[in-house]
């Protein structure tokens, strides 16, 4: 299961559900590996404790896609191996820019999506059947207005992704 770091940082979405908690990151004075290494461990924390939600959808002819979803678990490791490379690209690139407002978003953005608690199955299977009855329902958790504001900084749309 590759999860590329913008999706989790930037647009946490249906791929991994942020939980409740209490970060308290701090990325300043940091190197760019152990701002990465910082932000890795986070996010993969919080995937343990509340897995990632797979989804699939198939439309058949004319008919509206169906689709269905479920929890999945994800280890540390996996999570880890998904996200360092594409991390550290991340912080290499926005560290060598040297934009304290970028790391500051950063910082808040990861500790917004600490403090969103878990997607339940119920909420997701809820938010499936409305989908399948053709309703847009809203986002199971919105992005932090911080994330969003993190995700369309210059520097984040300069760096790309390392994929």
């Amino acid at each position: 299961m590759k999860i590329s770091s913008i999706m989790i940082l930037c647009s946490l979405g249906l791929l991994v559900s942020a939980c409740g908690g209490d970060a308290n990151v701090s990325l300043k004075g940091k190197s760019a590996t152990e701002q990465a290494n910082t932000i890795v461990e986070t996010l993969c924390n919080q995937a343990v404790e509340c897995g990632t939600i797979s989804m699939e959808c198939a439309a058949f002819g004319d008919e509206p896609a169906q689709c269905t979803a479920s929890l999945s678990t994800i280890s540390d490791e996996e999570c880890s191996e998904d996200l360092s490379e594409d991390m550290q690209f991340q912080a290499s690139c926005w560290t060598d820019q040297g934009d304290e407002a970028l790391l500051a978003l950063a910082e808040s953005c990861i500790n917004a999506m600490a403090a969103i608690p878990c997607i339940t199955d119920e909420e997701l299977q809820t938010y499936v059947a409305a989908m399948n009855a053709g309703e847009e329902p809203d986002d199971l958790r919105p992005m932090p207005e911080v994330c969003e504001q993190f995700h369309n900084h210059e520097v984040m749309q300069s760096c790309g992704d390392s994929e």
